[in-house]
């Protein structure tokens, strides 16, 4: 029983980062319910299926599901690569090359707040600010 809960646990982690891995290099536009529903159902019984398939304790589902985990991980970490550079790209030709608006509205939110009001009542030197030209 022990062994099945376990299976399920490390199924449902596995799902919710294969639904990330998928979602990342997809991208967030062509993400639909149906998309997430596969995704994430569909890794979490693939994931119970292979950790729960011929173990006799529930120690070794853990281990192959920290093996497995692991490896999804660097797979998060690959998309995450995948997906800043396509967001990136995709700014510049929407932005004309502005980099500050490449992080979107709260950082130029930030960035103008920084420029007009400075830092605590205290003014930000020009100099220090990026795209400006030094006085």
């Amino acid at each position: 029983m022990l062994r099945i809960v376990s299976a399920l646990l490390v199924g449902l982690l596995s799902g919710f980062l294969i639904y990330i891995i998928f979602g990342l290099v997809i991208g967030p536009k062509d993400v639909s319910p149906l998309f997430i529903m596969t995704t994430f159902l569909g890794g979490w019984a693939l994931t119970t299926y292979v950790v729960l398939n011929g173990t006799s304790t529930a120690g070794k589902v853990w281990s192959r599901g920290g093996l497995l985990g692991a490896g999804e991980w660097l797979l998060v970490g690959l998309a995450m690569l995948i997906y800043n550079g396509r967001t990136v790209a995709e700014s510049e030709a929407v932005n004309g090359g502005n980099r500050v608006a490449d992080f979107g509205p709260w950082w130029t939110s930030f960035y103008d707040g920084i420029r007009s009001c400075g830092i605590h009542g205290h003014t930000v030197p020009h100099h220090l600010l990026p795209g400006e030209a030094h006085p």
